[in-house]
């Protein structure tokens, strides 16, 4: 859909402004928070606006750009979870939901612009007219920020050659995100990636792990554009992936192509001094914590674990460890996205607060070939919500199920 700034404005347009704008920024969290600005854009009448269809190219919009790289749709059985001590909340009970990996288009846009106005990746044709279906999914607030944008398309950066958009809707500096979502759009391009005149633009990142990561994969810092503030830019030709407001977490729904150029594109060389049983601590994070880390370290210890801080290594450090490590255990957080570098044939073992969690790294273990478990405790140290919880591990009874494994 084209959608030009020149739209009048409407009363429904005018209530989600009132209802939405207000909140993103006075929350301070950005549009990747939905709740508030879901039941907005519905009292709007234009939620129907905010989930592009998933065949994006349609149109005039087809008319404008040209497919440079495509991955079909894939539709895969992904081995069943194994619970320890019964089903986390996270895990539906019954069938187990199939693996379906939606259709992904790299596109080009000649002479297009790309603006971060008001936090939302943008994504305009050469006209200046925005091309709704490949931007962020809060396109129709964009009106409201007509005044940022007119400034800013005169002020753009120029970017000579190919420059390819990773921006997206996740604002936070999210190492999981980062690693599954954001690095797999690159798979599809190859060596062009290496090129002195292809450039990225990134969100508003300050994380070592992303630009490390790029680097590992030839793109050096010079050609890493971010898009903070009302950054805009205008590119020869523009690269823009078809999942910038519709994230498919994770890793495409383990889709082959994303996880097999994640496991390849950070070659590293075998040491014979890296643990194969490996305990991913996260008793350095400031939330989601087992309080009695302590006590599970020396448990762990004792059965051969190594215990790891992942903040303590680099990026290619993180991924050499769990390129060998055959066991892997770790309370639920963006360290387990780190699974999908294990060899096949290894276990993945994940603790779950019994108030929070969700089935990422289920589909990224199972898919490279790691049987996948999952531990319930239920005793929960409330924290300012859920997803912050920390837990009082039963360690005797979780080594006592770990050992059933460990035989």
């Amino acid at each position: 859909m084209l959608f030009p700034l020149s739209t009048p404005k409407t009363e429904a347009a005018q209530s989600l402004f009132l209802a939405s704008d207000s909140f993103i920024h006075k929350s301070g969290w950005g549009p990747h928070v939905t709740g508030q600005l879901e039941s907005a854009l519905q009292a709007a009448s234009l939620s129907q606006l905010t989930r592009p269809p998933t065949d994006v190219l349609r149109g005039d919009v087809a008319q404008q750009v040209r497919v440079v790289a495509q991955a079909e749709a894939a539709h895969f059985n992904l081995a069943a979870p194994l619970h320890l001590n019964g089903r986390p909340a996270a895990f539906p009970p019954g069938v187990i939901p199939r693996g379906v990996g939606p259709v992904f288009r790299i596109c080009e846009i000649q002479d297009g612009y790309f603006a971060s106005t008001g936090g939302m990746p943008l994504i305009f044709n050469s006209a200046r007219v925005l091309l709704s279906e490949l931007s962020s999914a809060y396109w129709p607030i964009s009106y409201f920020y007509q005044w940022i944008a007119d400034r800013c398309f005169d002020e753009a950066i120029v970017l000579q050659g190919e420059t390819l958009v990773l921006a997206d809707d996740i604002w936070e500096v999210n190492f999981c995100h980062w690693l599954v979502d954001t690095l797999p759009r690159l798979a599809l391009l190859g060596p062009r990636r290496r090129v002195a005149d292809f450039n990225v633009i990134v969100g508003p990142y300050a994380a070592p792990f992303q630009t490390d990561s790029l680097v590992a994969l030839g793109i050096t810092p010079e050609r890493i554009h971010t898009a903070s503030g009302n950054a805009t830019f205008r590119c020869e030709r523009m690269l823009v992936p078809t999942d910038l407001g519709r994230i498919c977490h994770p890793a495409y729904k383990a889709s082959s192509w994303a996880t097999d150029f994640l496991r390849s594109a950070f070659p590293t060389p075998c040491s014979s001094t890296r643990p194969s049983r490996v305990y991913l601590s996260r008793g350095d994070a400031s939330r989601r914590k087992i309080i009695n880390d302590a006590e599970l370290i020396d448990a762990l210890g004792a059965r051969g674990f190594r215990t790891v801080y992942l903040s303590e290594l680099s990026f290619l450090e993180q991924a050499a460890l769990l390129r060998e490590a055959t066991t892997v255990i770790g309370l639920h957080g963006a360290g387990l996205s780190h699974v999908v570098f294990m060899p096949s044939g290894g276990s993945v073992v994940e603790v779950f607060p019994s108030t929070y969690g969700t089935m990422s790294f289920w589909p990224l273990a199972v898919a490279g070939g790691s049987d996948y478990y999952t531990y319930n405790e239920e005793s929960v140290v409330a924290r300012e919500r859920t997803q912050c919880d920390d837990i009082m591990l039963n360690v005797q009874d979780f080594t006592a199920r770990l050992d059933t494994l460990l035989r």
